[in-house]
C-alpha cells in the first residue's frame, strides 16, 4: 500500500456553493513537489445539532497526464501546448480548473 504525506492545503470558495477544500499529495519518501494526486473535500453539516466539518467527495484528481509520460519520453517537438510540468505549481492549476468546471459552471 502506498503511503502518502500531505503537501499543501487549498481552500476555494463562492457565495455560490460554499467552501471547497484540495488536499495535495505526494507519495512518503519521494521528493514532495512531485505530487501525487488531489482529493477534494465539501464544508457540509456532520452532526444532529448543526456542527459543521470537511466530508470528502468522491472526486480525486489524478495527475498522471502531467509531466514525463512513460512510453512516451519527454515532449521534443516545439509547439503552442507544451505539457505542464508536474509540480505544486500545476497541482494548484488543477484545483482551480477542477473548481471552475464542477462548481462555477452555470449548470
Amino acid at each position: 500500500m502506498v503511503q502518502l504525506n500531505l503537501v499543501k492545503v487549498l481552500l476555494l470558495s463562492n457565495e455560490r456553493t460554499g467552501d471547497v477544500r484540495y488536499k495535495i499529495f505526494s507519495k512518503e519518501g519521494e521528493n514532495p513537489d512531485y505530487p501525487e494526486k488531489i482529493i477534494v473535500y465539501r464544508e457540509g453539516n456532520i452532526g444532529e445539532h448543526g456542527e459543521r466539518g470537511w466530508i470528502k467527495t468522491d472526486d480525486v484528481i489524478s495527475l498522471e497526464h502531467l509531466g514525463f509520460q512513460p512510453g512516451r519520453g519527454f515532449q521534443t517537438t516545439i509547439t503552442y501546448h507544451i505539457r505542464p510540468a508536474r509540480d505544486i505549481c500545476s497541482a494548484i492549476a488543477e484545483c482551480r480548473q477542477h473548481f471552475q468546471e464542477k462548481f462555477c459552471s452555470d449548470r
